[in-house]
């Protein structure tokens, strides 16, 4: 099946399962009239839930990943959603069934319960406060190098690095990378071997194009052109 034909079958799909989760809905809430509004409310929510940004990382970090495979990711957010909503409805039954066995059944639970709730809450709620201090400090301390700023040495170490690692991770690969002035001249004077100094007398024009070979059996660098400006004109 064509990819244009999968994606209008899934937008198809998607649209009727609201269709029919809403008339579901409205026909229920004919005998218990609490029901619209609080499915209103939830649909709000889930909307709202959607797009956090540890969802939209997740997707995006999937569909990177099949598109750097070769594969067609069209319905990673589709079953992610699914598989999300699946273990929240499980959860949301199970908690109500335990708790309708534990008034039943255990009802000196009850007590107990609420304060295993409360401590379990309070645990998390400080664990994520320590979590969000620590990233504190991070971001604090990379404020105060990006305000120091960074020496040209400093940068070429970690341009070398950044290569090192493009080409372990794609060898024999052919690697395009979009960057600024800065990064590009220490990637040419790296090539060429020259001096942390030989970068004050490398010129690379914004928009030009430097072509770099690396041979990862021994990391051996050769420039192939530097700032090549002729598709511009």
């Amino acid at each position: 099946m064509a990819l244009k034909t999968r994606a209008y079958w899934l937008i198809a799909l998607l649209v009727a399962g609201n269709i029919i989760a809403w008339l579901i809905t409205w026909s229920a809430s004919h005998t218990y009239a609490l029901l619209l509004s609080t499915g209103v409310l939830a649909y709000g929510f889930g909307l709202r839930h959607a797009v956090d940004a540890d969802h939209i990382s997740a997707i995006d970090n999937t569909t990177r990943k099949l598109m750097q495979q070769g594969k067609k990711p069209l319905g990673v957010g589709f079953f992610f959603s699914l598989g999300h909503s699946t273990i929240v409805i499980l959860l949301c039954a199970a908690l109500a069934l335990s708790t309708s066995y534990v008034e039943k059944h255990l009802p000196q639970w009850r007590s107990i319960g609420g304060i295993a709730g409360t401590l379990v809450s309070t645990f998390f709620l400080y664990l994520i406060g320590f979590i969000n201090l620590v990233v504190l400090i991070d971001l604090i301390k990379a404020f105060r190098r990006v305000a120091a700023g960074e020496s040209y040495d400093a940068l070429g170490w970690r341009v070398d690095e950044a290569i090192d690692k493009l080409v372990a991770k794609y060898p024999g690969k052919r690697i395009v990378v979009v960057t600024h002035n800065g990064v590009a001249k220490q990637a040419v004077r790296l090539a060429t071997g020259g001096s942390p100094d030989s970068i004050f007398h490398i010129d690379v024009s914004p928009c030009s194009i430097s072509t770099i070979s690396i041979w990862p059996s021994d990391g051996l660098r050769a420039l192939r052109s530097a700032n090549e400006q002729g598709h511009l004109r």
